[in-house]
């Protein structure tokens, strides 16, 4: 029998019953073979969820937590790749409802203990590691942050630290003079006209500015630009508004990075800016490895990696690029980021903006109108008021994460009266907001005080604001003499406007809650949607 008939003017379907038995059997075998997949999904998704609960060393641990925290990964994801950087906020809750010690994740450990800080964050006696998917949210595999074994990532550090220590710093003091400079004349210019500015934008283009010159003995000069970089800046934020769904999306910052520009135009508009940056600092790279200057090689970061004993794998453009990203938007944003939190804080509280002007009278000086840092880094007041911009405006908002590798980190829970013990190989972590924002610790720690640190210098040890132990930050040095020589450039000549003539600044409608605390963590803060940032308004 013929599977089709054709009859007068019409098509009659007559299907064998063969055909028939045969459609049967195949759809009858596609039905048994996704119940297999699924039932086989099924039955591991519970082999996994048991061994995470209760069999793994971590489940054995006996740790406090959420259960579904335990379960799946997804439950931090939910909170910060869905609702966005919201994990800071729930891990906080979290611990009032659980102790100190709480499993957020099946591989995570977090304290809220600042007791512990130098335990969990050791200089030196115990090796400390990395997660091995750091990377996936970073897009740098191969740079220092996100160097997974402790022995590889002192191997890196070492052949770049003396370029960020204090001496290296001061001998490029006319780098960050020459920054200030185009900084003075631009407030002028607004001042003149009475503008208004969204002043993080000139922050944000004087710190890429200097720690890029400062990096590659070139930069973009962004403090030139009429909107200071805007651009780039929104793009660099586009970036690290994907961090979070790059950890549950592993490769999508691999795409971004090594992907061809085309694209990155189809799958990440918003990032074209972001991407040229990075192309131009592999291009950097390029040149400083094929300078016939040998002076121009020393003058940046990179001749500690291309004179050391690293291997050549560590000398490559990638890695260099790599390392050069983390070292640029590491520089930019998190000082630029404290220089706003402390001159809103200055300029809304008339008392703190009085002390430091007074302070700023003992200085030389000088034709230019910017101090000497060694003049600068050692005034007190000014110290208290950046180490209390960064205590309540941390540059880095995200979970401090280390591992130990091979011996567990016992902690003793005092109010419960048991000892945890965290297996080695497992992810622990601190967060600068919550030891900055205890109340046992810092009385009152909403309140900008800059005074609790000169009377009680000992609460340094309760500071997370540059990371600590053998994996803190590499150019805290840096970061700390740009901000004091900012700060106290701009108000040896500025002052809190009242009325008065003469050259001053005043907020212009610019809210602490709304546009200065954070309201999201992608590892750099972010405030309120559809905020302006930091208002001012200039008067010359």
């Amino acid at each position: 029998m013929s599977k089709f008939e054709f009859t007068d003017s019409v098509w009659d379907l007559r299907v064998s019953p063969q055909l028939i038995h045969h459609a049967e059997q195949l759809s009858q075998y596609w039905g048994h073979l996704v119940v297999s997949v699924l039932s086989a999904y099924l039955v591991y998704g519970i082999a996994v969820g048991v061994h995470r609960l209760y069999l793994s060393p971590l489940g054995r641990a006996g740790i406090p937590g959420p259960k579904l925290a335990a379960l799946t990964f997804f439950y931090e994801a939910y909170y910060e790749a869905w609702l966005g950087g919201q994990m800071f906020q729930h891990v906080r809750e979290l611990h009032k409802k659980y102790g100190p010690v709480v499993r957020i994740t099946p591989d995570e450990v977090h304290f809220d203990d600042p007791e512990v800080i130098d335990y969990v964050f050791p200089t030196a006696g115990r090796k400390t590691d990395k997660p091995s998917w750091l990377h996936t949210k970073t897009g740098t595999p191969e740079s220092i942050f996100s160097t997974i074994h402790h022995d590889q990532h002192r191997q890196r550090r070492n052949a770049v630290s003396s370029f960020f220590s204090p001496a290296s710093v001061h001998r490029l003091e006319h780098v960050l003079n020459d920054n200030l400079h185009k900084v003075l004349a631009r407030l002028d210019a607004h001042g003149r006209s009475e503008e208004v500015i969204q002043i993080h934008y000139m922050f944000k283009a004087l710190a890429s500015d200097l720690i890029t010159f400062y990096s590659f003995d070139q930069c973009h000069n962004l403090l030139d630009a009429p909107d200071y970089g805007k651009k780039d800046f929104d793009a660099t934020d586009s970036l690290f508004l994907m961090t979070h769904t790059g950890k549950v999306v592993p490769w999508l910052m691999t795409v971004f990075t090594r992907a061809p520009v085309w694209i990155v135009k189809i799958l990440f508009p918003g990032l074209i800016a972001m991407r040229e940056r990075r192309e131009w600092w592999t291009n950097a790279v390029r040149e400083i490895r094929a300078s016939p200057d040998p002076q121009r090689i020393k003058r940046t970061v990179f001749e500690g990696i291309l004179s050391s004993k690293l291997p050549d794998s560590d000398k490559t453009d990638i890695r260099m690029a790599g390392e050069a990203q983390l070292v640029v938007l590491g520089g930019e944003g998190t000082t630029a980021w404290t220089m706003h939190a402390a001159l809103y804080h200055i300029l809304a509280d008339p008392l703190v903006c009085k002390k430091l002007k007074a302070e700023l009278t003992t200085l030389p000086h000088t034709a230019d109108g910017i101090p000497p840092l060694t003049e600068v880094e050692n005034l007190p007041y000014l110290g208290a008021v950046i180490q209390e911009s960064i205590r309540v405006h941390p540059g880095v908002m995200s979970r401090q994460m280390r591992v130990s590798p091979e011996v567990p980190i016992i902690y003793n829970d005092k109010r419960k009266g048991k000892t945890y013990s965290v297996p080695p190989g497992t992810v622990y972590s601190m967060s600068p907001v919550d030891v900055h924002m205890n109340p046992d610790y810092h009385e009152d720690p909403y309140e900008f005080r800059p005074e609790r640190w000169l009377e009680n210098p000992s609460l340094g040890k309760y500071f997370l604001g540059f990371g600590k132990g053998s994996r803190n930050c590499l150019g805290m040095a840096l970061a700390k003499r740009e901000l004091a020589l900012t700060l106290a450039t701009i108000f040896t000549k500025y002052d809190l406007y009242r009325g008065q003539d003469g050259p001053t600044m005043e907020l212009y409608h610019t809210e602490r809650a709304r546009d200065i605390d954070a309201h999201s963590d992608f590892i750099s803060p972010f405030p309120a949607p559809g905020s302006l940032g930091l208002r001012v308004k200039i008067r010359a």
